[in-house]
């Protein structure tokens, strides 16, 4: 990789992590090392959110595990993007945005793009 950063790792978000449940991302890190202190220290409270898929994988698995991500999570989370956290409405012009960006993911993930 060319940021220096070998050791990718897959997560997908739990259901503490909300609308963003069943997403899969993926993180760079320097060394399993560099993850592992990751872990320790601020790990915990993250991976209750995305628990680890894989981990140690190449970029190419790192992307393919996250064109897996089911077409009903992109969807969910792009929903809940588009509310406002505090009032609970809707904001239109985000709900825009991010159901464009939604679109564009499922396109790729499903190769139509």
């Amino acid at each position: 990789m060319k940021n220096g950063k070998e050791y990718l790792v897959a997560f997908r978000g739990t259901e503490a992590a909300g609308g963003f449940k069943g997403i899969v991302t993926w993180t760079a890190f320097t060394s399993k090392e560099d993850f592992d202190k990751w872990c320790a220290r601020e790990g915990k409270k993250s991976l209750e959110k995305a628990g680890i898929l894989e981990e140690g994988i190449t970029e190419d698995r790192a992307v393919e595990l996250t064109k897996s991500t089911p077409i009903e999570s992109r969807i969910t989370a792009a929903m809940e993007q588009a509310v406002d956290p505090e009032t609970g409405k809707l904001n239109r012009e985000k709900m825009f945005f991010v159901a464009e960006r939604t679109a564009w993911a499922i396109q790729h993930s499903l190769g139509l793009m």
